[in-house]
C-alpha cells in the first residue's frame, strides 16, 4: 500500500478501473437513450384525415371501411373506421375522421360500397405520422 506524504497527490487510478467506469457510463448513457427513444416513439399524434367524395359516389355511398395498416404489418390493422349512409345522413364535404396514431408510416385501404352493388370500390394511400398532421384525399 503507498502512502502520500505532505501534499503530494494521489497516484491516478489504475487504467483497468478507468476503463471499467468509462465503459460503465457508456452503457448506462446509451440504455437511457434508448429508454427516450421507446418513449418519443410511442407518443401518439393527431392525424386529421379528410375526403373529397365525387358527388356522383356520395349520392350512391351506403358504406365505406377504412383499414389503416402500420408499414410492414399488414396482417392486422392498427385501426379500422366504418361510415354508414343512408337518404338522410349523406357524407359531409370533405368527410373527416380524426385518429390517435404513434409516429410511423401507414397504409390506409378504403373499400367504398355502393348502394346496389354489392363489389366495393377500393382505394389506398400512405400516410406518415411525425407529429401532429392533416391529410387530405380525393376518393373517385
Amino acid at each position: 500500500m503507498s502512502e502520500t506524504k505532505g501534499n503530494q497527490p494521489a497516484p491516478a487510478p489504475a487504467p483497468r478501473n478507468l476503463l471499467r467506469r468509462v465503459l460503465a457510463l457508456a452503457l448506462l448513457g446509451s440504455a437511457a437513450a434508448m429508454a427516450i427513444v421507446q418513449v418519443v416513439n410511442s407518443i401518439r399524434h393527431d392525424a386529421l384525415i379528410r375526403l373529397d367524395l365525387s358527388p356522383e359516389l356520395a349520392a350512391e355511398l351506403s358504406r365505406m371501411e377504412i383499414a389503416v395498416l402500420a408499414e410492414g404489418e399488414a396482417t392486422e390493422p392498427v385501426s379500422v373506421i366504418v361510415f354508414r349512409f343512408d337518404a338522410d345522413h349523406r357524407p359531409a364535404a370533405p368527410l373527416e375522421h380524426e385518429l390517435q396514431l404513434p409516429n410511423g408510416r401507414y397504409e390506409l385501404m378504403f373499400e367504398l360500397f355502393r348502394k346496389d352493388d354489392p363489389r366495393p370500390v377500393r382505394a389506398r394511400h400512405r400516410l406518415e405520422v411525425a407529429g401532429d398532421v392533416t391529410v387530405r384525399y380525393g376518393l373517385p
